[in-house]
Formats: C-alpha cells, sequence, structure tokens
C-alpha cells in the first residue's frame, strides 16, 4: 500500500488523464482561491501591502475570492488550450530541448498575453468601466509581467518537464 500522497497524485493524474480540461479547469480555480487566502493572510497581518479598503486587521473579502476563483477556472481553459497549441507545434516527448523552448514560448508568447487578460479581466470582475482597460494595462502590466516572470519562469520549467500527460 503506498503514502496517502502518492495514492491522491495517481488519482489526480487519473482525473488528468479521463478529463484534462475539467481537470485544469478545477486545480487553476482552486489554486487561485488558495493563492488569494494566503494573500489576504498576509494583508491582514501586515506582512504584506494592501490596496483593500481593510487594510491591516480588516475582513476575509469573499467577494475578491470569488472573483480570484472565477478568473482561475476561465484561465485553466485558456492555459489548457495553450499547452494543447504548444504540445502540438513542439511535441510532447519532454526532452530538454522541447521544454526549453515551451519555456522560452511560454515567457515570450503566454506571459506577456496572460498579463493583459489577468488586468483586464478583473476591471471587467470587479465592476469597474471596461473602456479603462488599456489605461489599467498601460499603468499594470511591466509590473505584474516581470513579476510573472521572476516567479514563474522557474517554476514553469518544472511543470513542462514534469506535467501529468
Amino acid at each position: 500500500m503506498g503514502s496517502p500522497g502518492a495514492e491522491l497524485w495517481a488519482s489526480y493524474e487519473a482525473l488528468a488523464d479521463s478529463n484534462s480540461l475539467l481537470t485544469d479547469v478545477v486545480t487553476n480555480g482552486a489554486i487561485h482561491i488558495a493563492s488569494d487566502s494566503v494573500a489576504q493572510q498576509l494583508e491582514r497581518s501586515g506582512l504584506v501591502a494592501t490596496r483593500s479598503a481593510d487594510g491591516v486587521g480588516g475582513t476575509v473579502d469573499l467577494a475578491r475570492t470569488a472573483r480570484f476563483g472565477t478568473f482561475g477556472s476561465v484561465d485553466g481553459a485558456v492555459s489548457h488550450l495553450w499547452f494543447v497549441v504548444l504540445d502540438a507545434v513542439v511535441g510532447e516527448d519532454g526532452t530538454l530541448g522541447q521544454t526549453l523552448l515551451k519555456v522560452a514560448a511560454d515567457a515570450a508568447v503566454y506571459t506577456p498575453l496572460f498579463c493583459v487578460w489577468f488586468l483586464g479581466a478583473f476591471v471587467v470582475l470587479e465592476g469597474r468601466d471596461w473602456r479603462s482597460i488599456p489605461r489599467v494595462v498601460q499603468a499594470e502590466w511591466l509590473e505584474l509581467f516581470r513579476g510573472n516572470l521572476g516567479f514563474f519562469l522557474p517554476i514553469t520549467g518544472v511543470i513542462y518537464g514534469n506535467a501529468p500527460e
């Protein structure tokens, strides 16, 4: 009998094999909910700066968490499509060359577009005027892009090299 972690991973891989789109949608939505929950906890504790009205010591913003979950789920579908197209163009043998090419494509194509998509989606999800999207993208894109590259570039290499098929 395997460890509970190994059994859980095997179950996850089986789900990914049987319905990869749904698995990506649910996984990405859950990751966004969890990361926003951690971010809100850090903001409430004063460990990181916040732009929320609640500020340090405020309450949990469930509407914000719901926005992240919604975005994450839709982005799970968009990311799934990206992975399918990238595998079709580059291949999916998992060689070092393919992994490096996928990481480069992710940094050069997907990440810049993701940043625009993220900023625009949150303008809409937060109920702001959609016409402000170009201004928001112009003001916030570069910082978001740099942060995404700095944090996710190493993770992307691991994902492309080891993700379950």
